[in-house]
């Protein structure tokens, strides 16, 4: 019970870095390899889209579907999105290289 209460117990207001095993299994791997997790996150969402795209294609040239302007509409809208939001999200923590918790992002 008191390694369980350990684990559990977060300094919220501190500003030391943790040394516990979120910090070294977690935040650490994370952040040495951001690069290649957007990368890995780009290339899933493409592999995503082009699934979708084909089943919308099937089914306008199957001819199963009455609402093709807006599938297309919704797939194109939420590609965009996707985009926009990892795009954002790599930007903004650039720009905090070392946050609170000590550990460095590494974006080569």
């Amino acid at each position: 019970m008191k390694n369980l209460l350990s684990i559990l117990a977060v300094d919220v207001l501190g500003d030391s870095a943790s040394e516990g095993w979120i910090h070294k299994l977690i935040t650490v791997p994370i952040a040495n390899n951001i690069n290649l997790i957007v990368n890995l996150t780009f290339v899933i969402l493409g592999l995503l889209s082009l699934l979708t795209a084909y089943r919308i294609y099937s089914n306008w040239q199957a001819g199963n579907s009455e609402t093709i302007v807006s599938d297309i509409s919704k797939w194109f809208l939420g590609m965009v999105l996707c985009l926009a939001l990892i795009s954002g999200l790599k930007a903004w923590v650039g720009l905090n290289p070392v946050p609170v918790s000590g550990v460095e992002f590494n974006f080569e």
